[in-house]
């Protein structure tokens, strides 16, 4: 679990209640973890470049990563999401111009607390449900061919754009994609948009990887170390 949980004042409880009723243990991860993992899934599955940015955007916190030579150079938390935005900002169904000024000042001020400072960064690499849906209304509305893996940071700009009136027809538009996202989906895009601006991002790419395939690769990992033979020279006369 992560940030749905890792927020709450009685998280114990809940992992508690969870464990007496079900038998099932909850690991509620930290952001470091979280950030591990989701690069960890993307290294293996989706990179292209050797340099850049991941970002894993959530409902209650974006996870942002610098890595080169994929490797993990610095990753950083910013604790603000597309439900914190539109619950803390969003009068009705999609922002209006100065509710989205809000959600962008609000990214804006976050991203200078973190330790990943203003630079310029080519690729930009999402995981989570707002950039995939991304993808996917890019998709839907003919932007973009099923087949593509990135796209240059102005398909932003024509997605936000083409729905940016609160009318049915725009409302339709998230809700024949993904009906889950119709209130969260337009402040998770502003947030992704004030990142790849405050960064100079020039391409997002869509990962596959997500975070549930980080924390399988580092179990299949571990289980990997456990079969491998043992140098008995590395171990002292009190090993077990």
């Amino acid at each position: 679990a992560t940030s749905s949980l890792r927020d709450l004042d009685n998280r114990d409880e809940v992992v508690t209640a969870v464990k007496d009723r079900l038998g099932i243990y909850i690991d509620v991860i930290s952001e470091k973890k979280e950030a591990e993992f989701g690069f960890k899934a993307v290294r293996e599955m989706d990179l292209t470049t050797y340099d850049g940015l991941l970002v894993d955007l959530g409902g209650g916190s974006c996870e942002i990563t610098y890595f080169k030579n994929k490797t993990i150079v610095t990753d950083d938390t910013m604790p603000f999401g597309s439900n914190k935005a539109y619950k803390e900002y969003v009068s009705g169904t999609f922002p209006n111009e100065t509710e989205r000024l809000e959600i962008k000042n609000r990214t804006l001020s976050e991203l200078k607390k973190l330790s990943i400072r203003y630079s310029s960064y080519d690729d930009l690499f999402g995981n989570g449900g707002t950039v995939y849906t991304i993808k996917l209304m890019l998709i839907s509305l003919g932007f973009i061919g099923e087949d593509e893996i990135f796209v240059p940071v102005s398909k932003i700009d024509e997605l936000l754009d083409d729905i940016k009136d609160d009318t049915e027809e725009n409302r339709q538009k998230i809700i024949d994609v993904a009906p889950g996202r119709l209130y969260n989906f337009i402040p998770g895009v502003l947030i992704i948009k004030t990142i790849l601006e405050y960064y100079n991002v020039k391409y997002l790419h869509f990962c596959s990887g997500q975070l549930d395939d980080g924390v399988l690769y580092e179990l299949l990992e571990n289980e990997s170390s456990k079969d491998k033979p043992v140098d008995p020279s590395s171990q002292n006369e009190f090993s077990n």
